[in-house]
């Protein structure tokens, strides 16, 4: 075997593990027609191990989705929705049940508050791996960190340009910026 095929044939072995999923049976209590309740169940398939590729996928949706709702809803609310979104998006992207899920975002949230109401959303959640769970939390970690990096990096810029406004020297201020 050639080192190239090699190479490859290590790179499609590594991959599988992501194809990897278990079943998980969810119970919910339906009400019938007379009026009486009744626990079914339904199964899915959850990943066992999360691919790096749809991590990130799942962490775009969530910043930008987060950045919308932080603008439609109220400040106590969007506190107590981002957890919920974040478990929901997990289940989009990393069970076999995701790919039915809504796109827009006011569809999802009804749709989650569903699964919350139901307890679907923590049936389904308590099935996927600790460590798997872990990543996910080390990548907001990560964000967070660059973010508040960004932040610190933006006022003393903004704080740079405040002293050159009070001077009237903005221009100059601009034209250094723009060379250096």
């Amino acid at each position: 075997m050639t080192r190239q095929n090699s190479f490859l044939d290590l790179v499609e072995k590594s991959n599988s593990k992501f194809k990897l999923q278990k079943p998980v049976s969810i119970k919910g209590e339906v009400l019938q027609n007379d009026g009486k309740s009744k626990i079914e169940e339904a199964e899915i398939l959850v990943d066992r191990i999360f691919s790096p590729k749809k991590i990130s996928k799942l962490m775009n949706e969530f910043y930008t989705n987060s950045n919308k709702l932080k603008n439609q809803v109220k400040k106590e609310d969007y506190e107590n929705i981002l957890e919920p979104y974040l478990m929901f998006l997990m289940v989009k992207h990393f069970s076999d049940v995701g790919e039915y899920f809504p796109v827009d975002l006011e569809k999802q949230i009804n749709l989650m508050d569903k699964m919350v109401d139901t307890s679907a959303l923590i049936q389904i959640f308590m099935n996927f791996e600790e460590r798997e769970i872990k990543k996910i939390n080390e990548e907001i970690e990560i964000s967070l960190s660059v973010f508040e990096a960004n932040q610190e990096h933006l006022e003393e810029v903004k704080g740079e340009a405040k002293k050159y406004v009070r001077n009237k020297d903005l221009v100059d201020w601009t034209w250094i910026h723009s060379v250096a």
